[in-house]
């Protein structure tokens, strides 16, 4: 057969000029060690998706577990509020305002029971306060039935007015 020298050389009968065949090594040398770097860097991006994943699912797990609390907390809320709607008319008397408020009209005292048990001191811190004119106040008695008129004046006219 009388084949070209290329064809020759590919079929591996012909040599190679030494500079060549370096230059061939070196490239190959250089190709198997960016091999061996992909390798490893293969091998590392791998060991990070591992761990990029067991972090996905931990944050998945603790996502899951924020959304169950919620929801307790929701329906926590939820039942406090049916609860206190419910309970709003027994709660009302927790309201600032005197117990004689929440009492029915007719049942209703005309004066609280504060003012009522002031009036019923006020003539005997007068009589202790009074040094100089005893003879004022002599009978605790005539000015209890003084105020109780007063008391009577002062309810009648209440009534009057709500009629």
């Amino acid at each position: 057969m009388n084949l070209p020298d290329s064809i020759l050389a590919l079929e591996g009968h012909a040599v190679l000029p030494t500079s060549l065949w370096e230059d061939v090594e070196a490239v190959q040398v250089s190709l198997q060690g960016e091999l061996r770097q992909h390798q490893d860097l293969r091998r590392f991006n791998h060991e990070l998706v591992v761990q990029t994943e067991e972090l996905i699912q931990k944050e998945a797990a603790e996502d899951a577990q924020f959304a169950s609390n919620l929801k307790q907390a929701a329906d926590s809320n939820c039942k406090i509020e049916c609860s206190v709607r419910e309970n709003m008319t027994i709660m009302s008397i927790l309201d600032i305002r005197p117990i004689e408020s929440v009492l029915p009209s007719l049942a209703r005292p005309i004066m609280s029971l504060v003012h009522e048990a002031g009036l019923e001191e006020m003539p005997k811190d007068m009589k202790r306060k009074d040094k100089y004119k005893p003879e004022t106040i002599n009978n605790i008695d005539s000015l209890n039935s003084i105020i109780t008129t007063t008391y009577i004046i002062k309810v009648n006219t209440v009534v009057r007015s709500q009629n």
